[in-house]
């Protein structure tokens, strides 16, 4: 899977360590301090390679844009900064040009997710964002 070796290249030459830390209540977090950057990624709720690299990418967003929280930071703000990490990786993972470039060539949704290395639910998700939020088709 050549986006996942990709990412995790980038990730880790930006000096952020990538762990994996299984535990019960989350997927993915990422944190920073002083000392150090770290992506965790729980291997006992990512079944995939396609779910790693979402998790991680998105992961990776928070800490790249200074997106990150912690468990004191009140649920609109949460909320304003998952937007923001959501929204450049479906720029980045699933761009709207690409999709409906795919589409144009008569691929369908479960192939495009394919084309893209994404999991399908992440795709539905991208394009339910680009509709509802973005608008989908370009004027």
């Amino acid at each position: 899977m050549k986006k996942l070796e990709q990412i995790c290249d980038e990730v880790v030459s930006n000096n952020i360590e990538i762990a994996e830390i299984p535990a019960e209540n989350y997927t993915a977090y990422s944190r920073e301090n002083e000392w150090a950057k770290m992506i965790a990624l729980n291997p006992k709720k990512i079944k995939d390679d396609k779910e790693k690299l979402i998790a991680l990418y998105h992961e990776y967003m928070h800490i790249k844009y200074g997106l990150l929280y912690d468990e004191n930071t009140d649920k609109e703000l949460i909320d304003k900064l998952e937007y923001k990490a959501n929204k450049r990786m479906y720029n980045d993972l699933m761009p709207k040009k690409e999709i409906l470039k795919l589409y144009d060539q008569g691929y369908n949704l479960h192939e495009i997710a394919e084309q893209l290395e994404v999991p399908l639910t992440r795709l539905i998700r991208a394009e339910f964002f680009y509709e509802n939020v973005e608008g989908f088709v370009d004027e």
